[in-house]
């Protein structure tokens, strides 16, 4: 009564997609974090934990520092 669908021909060429996509997302993932840490988006850390805390003109001090 149902079919027997072969779904072998499907299988390999969308793993291979998404392999390749995977792959993509982690490399522009990797550029991104690179880019980031040479814009020197990691360098103060020990500041931009209390910003939030800060009032708004304190937190304008450790800004445009």
């Amino acid at each position: 009564m149902s079919e027997i669908v072969d779904v072998g021909n499907y299988l390999v060429p969308s793993l291979i997609l998404q392999i390749v996509f995977a792959i993509g997302l982690g490399l522009l993932g990797l550029v991104g974090f690179v880019w980031a840490i040479r814009q020197g988006e990691f360098d103060n850390l020990e500041e931009a934990k209390f910003q939030p805390l800060l009032e708004e003109e304190e937190a304008e001090r450790y800004v445009n520092v």
